[in-house]
């Protein structure tokens, strides 16, 4: 009889298994960079490279690469479908902190540029002002996804920047001390493209807007093209602080000429303390079919919820929680743009101030935070903003729906 010999694993060697597991698709491989690497290396976890832009050219669609803790001084990290770089097919290449560990990434340049399709970036931490974008300088890209990165320090135009269809930014932290001189900051920018999810990001700082979703027709362009964005959700982050601008704006066409804007949803974010607007809608050239669902706007300098020019209509503001200061309105439709529709929303602290728009089914009065002086917005036993929603078709725990980002806890927050 044979005998089976068991060897024991540690706790994080069996977390890295089965990490590297789920990552990664099967017969895919998995290679390292580290800071004591070498780019002549094989790239095995005994023997790294010492640049993601060298693993890129060497790995194949579907391959992971595993990036060790420690600063790293590498340079701008262009990754280019021309030279054969990313994924196809469905089988992303990834590029992923080693579990456990911290990658830093310091160097003043731009950061990490992606022209291609099927990249996925987690877990990396960009200093001093490094960004991470997603381009289309050789053609559409689609399937990027920047999942629990981390950038802070000065802001060029933004944090991240994002564009094509398909896309998943989620988890990121965008912490902004400073900003480029003659730029507006954002932490999030969203441009061109379908069907892309901006979740569970925490931002704060931005010189511009927290979160940015724009276009408008650009000079290349061919005659009777139309930029469009379609089908959006902005939902579960919190974006605070924001230094001459708004917590979230969505608006199409300006200078550059008409674009459009179709079915985007706002839902679940928390929005306080920007100096101007919580949310701004502008409508330079067509945007429509706009949700507003369940957002806790909170202590902005100006107006809670605001929408801009005639071209906007069709605005749903359903389920939220909004504090404006004394003097600011609570939903302002300046321009009297159609179909934007007010219902069951909890207006605090002064009364309801809306312009050109009624809710059917309003409250008025405290919402009982847990501590808003402190970014706690869930709800304290009694607040009238439990169980006081109306039903959207999203879930929820108790009667009914409850009113801004955060359902409310029982025994947790008693």
């Amino acid at each position: 009889m044979k005998h089976v010999r068991l060897v024991a694993v540690g706790m994080k060697e069996l977390l890295f298994l089965l990490f590297a597991f789920w990552l990664s698709p099967a017969f895919a491989g998995s290679y390292y960079v580290a800071t004591n690497g070498n780019d002549t290396n094989e790239g095995s976890v005994r023997s790294p490279w010492a640049t993601i832009i060298n693993a890129m050219r060497k790995v194949q669609p579907g391959d992971t690469i595993f990036v060790r803790g420690g600063t790293y001084a590498e340079g701008e990290i262009w990754i280019q479908r021309n030279y054969g770089m990313g994924g196809k097919n469905g089988k992303y290449v990834t590029i992923s902190a080693y579990p456990g560990e911290r990658p830093i990434f310091t160097d003043g340049s731009r950061g990490m540029i992606i022209d291609a399709s099927y990249v996925r970036v987690i877990g990396l931490d960009f200093q001093n002002g490094k960004s991470m974008y997603n381009v289309d300088w050789s053609g559409a890209t689609d399937h990027i996804e920047f999942i629990n990165n981390r950038f802070s320090g000065v802001s060029g135009y933004a944090a991240i920047g994002i564009t094509g269809d398909y896309n998943l930014v989620e988890g990121n932290i965008i912490n902004i001390s400073g900003n480029t001189t003659g730029t507006l900051g954002h932490g999030i920018y969203a441009s061109r493209g379908r069907n892309t999810i901006i979740r569970g990001n925490v931002i704060a700082g931005a010189t511009g807007f927290g979160i940015h979703l724009y276009e408008e027709r650009r000079s290349g362009d061919p005659a009777g093209s139309l930029r469009q964005i379609k089908n959006i959700i902005i939902e579960n982050n919190f974006v605070s602080a924001s230094r001459q601008r708004s917590g979230i704006i969505v608006g199409a066409g300006a200078d550059g000429g008409p674009a459009q804007i179709d079915s985007v949803i706002v839902r679940n974010n928390v929005i306080f303390n920007n100096p101007m607007y919580g949310i701004l809608i502008g409508g330079w050239s067509e945007v429509k079919n706009i949700q507003i669902y369940h957002n806790t706007i909170y202590g902005n300098g100006n107006n809670g919820i605001q929408i801009l020019q005639h071209e906007v209509k069709n605005v749903a503001i359903k389920n939220n929680i909004i504090r404006v200061k004394n003097g600011a309105r609570h939903i302002d439709n300046a321009p009297n743009a159609p179909g934007v529709v007010a219902e069951r929303n909890l207006y605090h602290a002064a009364a309801m101030a809306l312009n050109n728009v009624q809710d059917h089914k309003p409250l008025n009065g405290d919402p009982r935070f847990v501590e808003a002086s402190k970014n706690d917005f869930h709800l304290r036993q009694g607040s009238m903003a439990i169980d006081a929603g109306v039903k959207l078709g999203l879930p929820f725990t108790g009667m009914a729906p409850d009113l801004g980002a955060l359902e409310y806890k029982e025994m947790q927050y008693d």
